[in-house]
């Protein structure tokens, strides 16, 4: 899939931003479902302190490949970060994290549904205003008894579009001109400058799949990738015994070993006892 409009608007806003110095929060998604059709999803927003390095730039470059300026335009982090996603958040059946990593911040928004019909709801109740934009997600049961899950690539980003917009316009967590650094609405920029997109992926069972959606050449400058409409996956989940514990067909074929050699050993102790029998009758009747 190809939105050449958007594409055009963020490498736009990449140059902007690659003069200001600062970095796009690095978004990605990941759907994990259970055989119900029951689920969670994770949201994650990568932002970058500022000195790391600028995303696609190389380490070794001695100058121009550092962040250098996110806190300027982020005036918020931590519990204070946590709070103000929260408040923006349309569905309140959500969690947020703000985890900092090795001097960048690890945003995640999580949350969970009983059904597909209810990740459905969800997500468009997280979308808001571009709740029209999503379309719903499908959970299959195959006749081979594996499952199916289904959705439009896109649905990550129309699901988050609000928060974002939410945060570029609270001038209590975000500075449009980065303290005077570089005013990114006098250049007719808006809210999509200030994240990107880079995967979705989702979780069936025994299988994953992800579909890479942006990334960040040498330069630092977004590249949409050409990739598909749909996010797809088929995987197969494991029967559980009694207990709740997953099955191992290798312990059950060994078990199923074990018996076999356990009947021949039987018979083979059979067989000896009978032969020594044979043989005190035989010296008995000597």
């Amino acid at each position: 899939m190809k939105k050449k409009l958007l594409a055009l608007t963020a490498a736009l806003c990449g140059v902007t931003v690659a003069l200001a110095g600062c970095q796009a929060a690095l978004v990605s998604s990941d759907v994990k479902m259970e055989k119900t059709g029951a689920g969670t999803k994770t949201i994650t927003a990568i932002i970058y302190g500022d000195n790391s390095i600028l995303a696609g730039k190389s380490p070794t470059e001695e100058e121009g490949n550092t962040v250098g300026n996110n806190s300027k335009y982020l005036l918020v982090s931590g519990t204070a970060l946590e709070n103000k996603v929260k408040s923006y958040s349309a569905l309140n059946d959500i969690t947020v994290k703000a985890t900092e990593k090795d001097g960048d911040t690890e945003l995640t928004i999580t949350y969970s549904f009983t059904s597909i019909a209810d990740y459905n709801t969800k997500t468009k109740t997280l979308a808001k205003d571009d709740a029209a934009d999503i379309e719903d997600a499908t959970w299959t049961e195959n006749a081979d008894g594996t499952y199916t899950y289904k959705e439009n690539c896109d649905n990550t980003q129309y699901s988050i579009d609000n928060i974002f917009a939410s945060l570029w316009n609270d001038s209590e967590a975000f500075d449009k001109t980065g303290m005077g650094d570089c005013d990114l609405e006098a250049y007719g920029y808006n809210y999509t400058c200030i994240y990107t997109i880079i995967s979705v992926s989702a979780t069936v069972g025994d299988k994953t799949q992800k579909v890479d959606i942006n990334k960040y050449d040498e330069t630092n400058t977004v590249v949409e990738l050409d990739y598909p409409d749909y996010l797809e996956v088929t995987g197969t989940f494991k029967e559980t015994t009694d207990d709740g514990n997953k099955t191992d067909d290798k312990k059950d074929e060994d078990k199923g070993c074990g018996s076999v050699i356990g009947i021949g050993t039987g018979a083979m102790l059979v067989t000896l006892l009978a032969g020594t029998v044979a043989a005190v009758a035989k010296k008995k009747k000597d």
